[in-house]
């Protein structure tokens, strides 16, 4: 009976209802929504993304790492025709950009 308790307090502790939640890692396709599949992810998730160019996107105000499966060599966000940031983000959070090219975006206050 001691055994199935100690057993019964271990899976209760570690139960994400109770602490911080599971990340989760997300995969966008080639030509897929970078935007679109951070409005489904939450605080602390990885968003992989397959080879190819892709629209400017906002991080929504989700601590999020947004991470190129194979580099900027072959995955770039392109900037709208007026100018606009290719990527944005609200002060406090703390996202992340990995292994992208950023081509024909403007900058203010840190994005671009």
């Amino acid at each position: 009976m001691t055994r199935l308790f100690a057993l019964c307090a271990v899976l209760v502790a570690s139960s994400p209802a109770l602490g911080k939640p599971l990340q989760t890692d997300w995969t966008v396709p080639a030509g897929g929504s970078i935007q679109a599949t951070i409005a489904a992810a939450s605080d602390g998730d990885t968003i992989f993304v397959e080879p190819g160019t892709y629209e400017p996107f906002d991080y929504l105000d989700r601590d999020v790492v947004v991470r190129s499966i194979a580099g900027p060599e072959v995955t770039s966000i392109v900037a709208l025709p007026n100018g606009s940031s290719c990527v944005t983000s609200s002060g406090g959070i703390v996202a992340e950009l990995i292994g992208f090219t950023i081509l024909a975006g403007s900058t203010n206050s840190g994005s671009g």
